[in-house]
């Protein structure tokens, strides 16, 4: 399966993102199922071997299967490994 590109944000983007008050920096974008999902930095807080990149999935939908609205990655290889066979669904009263 191809694996998707993570976009790296603009500086711009970056700003409107931390505005937000996220917890963690956003370092790009991937799309999953057509939908865009943030990909924050872990870097500054965490340091190999923990997870240094964290896609968020966007509010409404979860990973099919699994429930979660986050995949914490090692890497960005990994983060664009994960994206390629994530299938999201919109989010249920389970949730």
């Amino acid at each position: 399966m191809k694996r998707p590109t993570i976009r790296k944000a603009t500086a711009d983007e970056i700003t409107k993102y931390a505005a937000t008050k996220k917890l963690y920096p956003l370092y790009g974008f991937v799309k999953i199922d057509g939908q865009v999902c943030a990909v924050e930095d872990l870097r500054g807080e965490w340091s190999a071997p923990d997870p240094l990149y964290e896609i968020m999935i966007p509010t409404g939908f979860h990973v099919a299967d699994e429930l979660i609205h986050s995949m914490l990655c090692a890497t960005i290889a990994d983060a664009r490994e994960r994206a390629a066979y994530a299938r999201l669904t919109p989010c249920t009263d389970a949730c």
